[in-house]
């Protein structure tokens, strides 16, 4: 059994402008109007120095915008240097659908308005129970002959490779962590018990290295496609 439990699609840039005012808040509800999303405020830390005294750090904390579904399983944080949208499934019973991150994508082209990014990122968590959790277990029993059983199992592997993005080749990092699924998960803020299972967690990003804004909601859509056939690609490995 395979449960996708949550995805989260980000892009970096500077955002300070998108700011709780009352102006901002009427336009976002109005833009995002189909999803039934409410206006909610929260604090960020910032942290600033002064170039003539570089070893005094300040730190303040600023109110940032953000929107969620009526039934809080669907979130748009908008912070100072990210956008991240996040939707978590209600229950593993109920799993999210593999179509879930062009509705996210949907979510931030109605939000934002000719502004552009540096960074694209997502990061997906997928459960698996018997049979594919066993399957998984095979690819992942460790050739040192003491664990070839384990109570525990958490490994994280990264490769770079490159995507084609508006014709540039973009370096991209594929992290991967497989781990033998924890007793409980949080999904919506409510706990779940997990029994016997595999949790894979995929964050898919274009290196932090360039802060040249060149993406657009364009580019994001075709880094998201490219990234859900990566990740999809994996997964068959692992469970096929």
């Amino acid at each position: 059994m395979r449960a996708d439990v949550s995805y989260q699609l980000s892009v970096f840039g500077n955002f300070k402008t998108i700011s709780p005012d009352q102006k901002t808040i009427n336009a976002m509800m109005t833009s995002l109007k189909e999803y039934d999303m409410v206006p909610s405020v929260y604090q960020e830390g910032e942290v600033s120095f002064s170039p003539a005294n570089p070893d005094k750090l300040h730190s303040t904390t600023v109110d940032r915008l953000s929107m969620i579904s009526a039934n809080n399983d669907v979130k748009i944080s908008f912070g100072v240097e990210r956008i991240d949208v996040t939707h978590e499934a209600k229950s593993l019973d109920d799993p999210l659908l593999q179509i879930e991150l062009p509705r996210l994508l949907d979510i931030l082209k109605k939000s934002i308005k000719n502004l552009s990014f540096y960074r694209i990122a997502i990061n997906t968590n997928t459960f698996f129970d018997k049979p594919d959790s066993d399957t998984i277990i095979q690819h992942s029993k460790s050739k040192i002959k003491y664990y070839d059983n384990f109570d525990e199992f958490f490994l994280r592997v990264n490769k770079r490779d490159k995507f084609n993005i508006n014709n540039v080749e973009e370096e991209t990092n594929l992290i991967l962590t497989s781990q033998k699924a924890p007793e409980v998960i949080a999904l919506n803020s409510k706990q779940f018990t997990l029994d016997n299972g595999w949790l894979i967690h995929f964050d898919i990003n274009t290196v932090p290295e360039n802060m040249t804004d060149r993406f657009g909601i364009e580019e994001v859509s075709t880094f998201i496609s490219q990234a859900s056939d990566m990740k999809e690609e994996i997964i068959s490995n692992l469970i096929g």
